[in-house]
């Protein structure tokens, strides 16, 4: 197999209902800047040969649940493909 069928990455907060969310990661929401928000990088998968595969940046869309937090792709030569992520928290969808 020289693919995957899926691919995730979560980010998880918790707080006391009815309380703000707190920060997830640096607190900072993505922002093309990897000194700022937390990320991953050079994100890739090992083939069934055992060989590191690129990850297409259009076939793991990217999914957040609440405005409070956000994640992108940063695609830059030298680190791979990143995905940035976080956010400062707060009151987050009510």
């Amino acid at each position: 197999m020289s693919s995957f069928d899926q691919a995730a990455w979560v980010g998880i907060t918790s707080s006391h209902v009815g309380t703000s969310s707190p920060p997830m990661g640096s607190g900072q929401r993505p922002n093309d800047n990897l000194n700022e928000a937390a990320y991953f990088k050079n994100l890739d998968f090992v083939d069934d040969s055992r060989k590191n595969q690129q990850l297409p940046i259009d076939s793991a869309p990217i999914f957040t649940s609440t405005p409070c937090y956000g994640a992108q792709y940063i695609d830059r030569s030298g680190i791979g493909l990143t995905l940035q992520f976080g956010g400062p928290g707060g009151k987050c969808g009510v």
